[in-house]
C-alpha cells in the first residue's frame, strides 16, 4: 500500500502532478507516458524502482483572515507535506513556493520563518518571485517533509478589501533527482507541483449573518507569538481613536508556543449571551477570546471603554470586570484579585485602572483560560 502523509484538511487536500522536461523532439515519448499513465497510478510496489512517486499536500491557517488600519502583524500558516513513495533514494530534494499574489494589488505576503526547526534550518527566504527556497538534499524511500511556512501579510492600505492571497498552484513545486544517473543538469529533475490553488480571503470584517459581531480580527499567532488587537495593538496609548461608533477595543498578548496557533478577537453585541454576575450592572460590548494551545501559559488582555460607553459616575475606582472562562467552570463572576505576576497560579487577576485624557478607561487582565470579558 503507498505510504502518503496525514492529511493536513481533508478540504484543502492537493495531490502532485509529476513533469518531466520534454523537448517538442521527443513528443513520441511523451505520448507513450500517456499511455503508460494508468501504471504510475498503481501502488509502488508494482512499479519499476525508478518511477518516482511524490502526493505534496499543502493548506493555508486561517482560510480568512482580517486586516485592522492599524495591523502590521497579522500572519497565515502555509503548510506543506510530502513522501518519498519510492523504493530508492531521492539523491536531490528541492521545494520551492514562489511569492502568493494579492487581488488587483502589487502586495504581496512576506516569508517569516518556518518550522519544525529541524528541517525548517533547510529553507531560506528566496529570490525573485521566489518567496521560499529549500534544500533537503537525500530523501530516503518511505521518508517525509512536513513544514509550516509563516507569511506576514502586507499593511491596510496597500490592499483594497476585500482581496484573495492567492498560493498558485504553479509556483509550489518540489523537483527531484532519482540517482547519480538522474542528475544535473535540472532538465534531467521531475518537478511535482500542487493541482489546486490555495486561497486566504482578506476582510476587513467577516460576514455575519447574526448580526452580532461589532468587531473581529483573526491571525495566525507564530511559535514566537504576539500582540495583536481589535483596534491595533497601541490601545494602551492616549492617542488610541475610540468613539460613540466605536465604543470598546481588545487587545491580546499570546505567549510564545511550540507550535503556532490561531487567534481570534471579537467584540460582541450585549445581550443574551453573557449572563452578568449582578443583573443589570454590566456595560459595554462582551470581548471574546479564542488563543488555542497555550497549555500553562497565560493570556494578557487589554481592554478600553471610551468615555460614551460608560455608564454615569462611572470613575476608575468603581470599574469592575467579568469573566466567562471556557473551562466548563461556574457562570461569569467578578475579577477581583490584584496579586497579578503573571503566573497562572495568580489568575485571574487584575491591574489598576488607567484613566486617559480623553476621559476613556482600561485595565489589563491576566487569564489562565480563554473566555470573554464584559465591563462592569
Amino acid at each position: 500500500m503507498r505510504k502518503t502523509v496525514t492529511q493536513l484538511d481533508p478540504v484543502s487536500v492537493v495531490v502532485a502532478r509529476r513533469h518531466r522536461h520534454v523537448s517538442n523532439t521527443t513528443l513520441a515519448a511523451a505520448l507513450l507516458l500517456a499511455a503508460l499513465l494508468p501504471l504510475l497510478l498503481l501502488p509502488a510496489s508494482s512499479r519499476a524502482a525508478d518511477n518516482v512517486y511524490l502526493k505534496v499536500e499543502t493548506n493555508v491557517i486561517p482560510g480568512r483572515a482580517t486586516l485592522s488600519t492599524a495591523d502590521v502583524k497579522t500572519y497565515i500558516a502555509y503548510q506543506v507535506a510530502f513522501t518519498n513513495d519510492n523504493t530508492s533514494t531521492l539523491t536531490q530534494t528541492r521545494l520551492r513556493i514562489g511569492k502568493p499574489s494579492i487581488t488587483g494589488s502589487s502586495a504581496t505576503a512576506t516569508f517569516v520563518e518556518a518550522y519544525p526547526t529541524g528541517q525548517a534550518r533547510d529553507c531560506v527566504a528566496g529570490t525573485g518571485g521566489v518567496a521560499v527556497d529549500c534544500d533537503f538534499g537525500q530523501l530516503k524511500p518511505d521518508k517525509s517533509i512536513a513544514l509550516t511556512f509563516i507569511f506576514r501579510l502586507p499593511l491596510h492600505g496597500t490592499v483594497t478589501l476585500p482581496a484573495e492571497l492567492v498560493f498558485a498552484k504553479k509556483d509550489t513545486y518540489v523537483t527531484v533527482n532519482e540517482g547519480t544517473s538522474d542528475g544535473p543538469p535540472a532538465a534531467n529533475a521531475d518537478t511535482f507541483s500542487a493541482t489546486n490553488d490555495q486561497t486566504v480571503h482578506l476582510v476587513s470584517v467577516p460576514e455575519d449573518a447574526g448580526g452580532t459581531n461589532l468587531d473581529y480580527f483573526a491571525t495566525y499567532t507564530p511559535a514566537f507569538g504576539g500582540t495583536w488587537g481589535t483596534n491595533g495593538t497601541n490601545i494602551q496609548r492616549d492617542t488610541e481613536q475610540l468613539g460613540p461608533g466605536n465604543s470598546q477595543a481588545t487587545k491580546v498578548v499570546v505567549p510564545a508556543t511550540n507550535d503556532g496557533t490561531i487567534t481570534i478577537l471579537k467584540e460582541l453585541a450585549p445581550g443574551g449571551n453573557f449572563e452578568c454576575p449582578e443583573p443589570g450592572e454590566c456595560f459595554g460590548d462582551v470581548s471574546e477570546l479564542t488563543v488555542p494551545g497555550i497549555g500553562t501559559k497565560t493570556i494578557i488582555v487589554f481592554l478600553r471603554w471610551d468615555s460614551s460607553a460608560l455608564p454615569s459616575g462611572m470613575t476608575p475606582r468603581k470599574l469592575r470586570v467579568a469573566w466567562d472562562a471556557d473551562d466548563g467552570g461556574p457562570l461569569p463572576a467578578q475579577i477581583v484579585s490584584t496579586a497579578c505576576n503573571q503566573s497562572a497560579s495568580n489568575a485571574p487577576c487584575r491591574y489598576a485602572t488607567e484613566k486617559f485624557s480623553d476621559k476613556d478607561l482600561g485595565v489589563m487582565l491576566v487569564l489562565p483560560h480563554n473566555g470573554r470579558l464584559r465591563g462592569m
